[in-house]
């Protein structure tokens, strides 16, 4: 059972990462070099853009909040981990990173439900649209999923009682 789980971990967490970043830069590189200007999506901010102001605004909140805190969990691990040994702070931080989460779901939902409705904005999405809609909202539904059934706070709370029960 333990190196099932060592090789999942090995998997999922060191090479899996690695081969996404390989993979995103290879093809990166290959479609700038073939199709220069194809480089970006089509722009629907102009066939319709009440919804997409009500979809857009919360998923970048959202987003940014969740990736500044990556960012800084990936540079500084060490600062955040001295940083979250006080529940309260782990607390807020987790409850920030959650709201940052469900605004970023919230968003990409409502961009992904206005390319349903409107048929003009239906139009000029793209099969690799679909694809990439379907991946982050996989992705984002995941990550929420792990916060929600996976709470460090939680966890290292407990964990200070055991050892404090331990001492006594």
């Amino acid at each position: 059972m333990d190196t099932s789980i060592a090789f999942l971990n090995l998997l999922f967490f060191g090479i899996l990462p690695y081969v996404a970043l390989f993979t995103f830069f290879l093809v990166t590189i290959q479609r700038y070099r073939m199709q220069r200007f194809t480089y970006s999506s089509l722009s629907s901010q102009l066939l319709e853009n009440q919804d997409h102001f009500w979809g857009l605004v919360p998923f970048h909140y959202g987003i940014l909040t969740v990736l500044g805190g990556h960012i800084i969990a990936f540079l500084i691990p060490a600062q955040v981990l001295a940083w979250n040994r006080v529940s309260l702070r782990l607390y807020v931080v987790e409850i920030t990173m959650l709201i940052g989460g469900v605004l970023t779901l919230v968003g990409l939902v409502s961009l992904v439900l206005r390319r349903f409705r409107n048929s003009k904005v239906r139009r000029v999405t793209t099969v690799p649209d679909w694809i990439l809609y379907a991946l982050l909202v996989v992705q984002v539904a995941s990550g929420l999923t792990v916060a929600l059934v996976h709470p460090w706070g939680r966890r290292g709370s407990r964990l200070r009682r055991r050892s404090t029960c331990a001492r006594s």
